[in-house]
């Protein structure tokens, strides 16, 4: 079974220019910029691209980041109790340690996009498709992929409370060896490998999705 390939990470700058993420306008493209110890917080930001951009400790708490880009960029320690970024693209690019309370990513692309460490409320990826995506050492309470296309996405000791999967479609997930609470949907993640062990935790939930009684 082939699983998720580790992503090449992104190709930074050897400098960059400083910004304010007050002066970004709708539809910008920027390249190369920095954004530190910032506050975004209710901007509109939608559709703008960031190429090779560094974003660290910025808050984006209700900035709209609808059809926003970011492409071999990096977001460490992004604060949005309210994240909201629907239909927009990533490519290899890195998040880590992230504080996203309500992360609201549907319809989303993400190709070659590492998650590291962090906490996360509530992701919702309905409808994104996913490819070659690492999460490794995330703290995510709910996970909504249901509808979604996941290709070679793996989880690397990682606690999901609930896994929201009605509709998903699954090709080389890795769940292996993270704590996982619940699966809402199983016949959702058919094309992903579990271990043993949550086979067994799973077990109960499995019969009585197919109707078979336990006694």
């Amino acid at each position: 079974m082939r699983l998720a390939k580790v992503p090449r990470g992104p190709k930074l700058p050897p400098s960059y220019t400083s910004g304010s993420l007050g002066t970004i306008e709708p539809d910008s493209r920027l390249e190369a910029m920095e954004y530190e110890h910032d506050d975004g917080g209710g901007l509109d930001l939608t559709d703008v691209t960031f190429t090779e951009c560094r974003l660290g400790h910025v808050t984006l708490h209700e900035a709209d980041l609808t059809g926003a880009t970011f492409g071999e960029s990096e977001l460490s320690h992004l604060n949005a109790p309210a994240f909201s970024a629907p239909r927009s693209s990533w490519w290899n690019t890195a998040v880590d340690n992230p504080r996203i309370g309500s992360g609201e990513l549907y319809d989303s692309v993400l190709r070659s996009v590492t998650f590291t460490g962090g906490k996360l409320d509530y992701l919702n990826f309905r409808y994104a498709k996913l490819t070659d995506v690492l999460f490794s050492g995330c703290i995510i309470d709910e996970l909504d992929v249901s509808h979604a296309q996941l290709t070679r996405v793996a989880f690397e000791d990682c606690r999901i409370g609930t896994l929201q999967a009605p509709g998903a479609s699954m090709n080389n997930v890795d769940l292996r060896g993270n704590e996982l609470d619940r699966i809402v949907s199983l016949a959702g993640i058919k094309g992903a490998c579990i271990d043993e062990y949550q086979l067994q935790l799973l077990a109960p939930a499995m019969a009585a999705e197919i109707g078979i009684s336990v006694k």
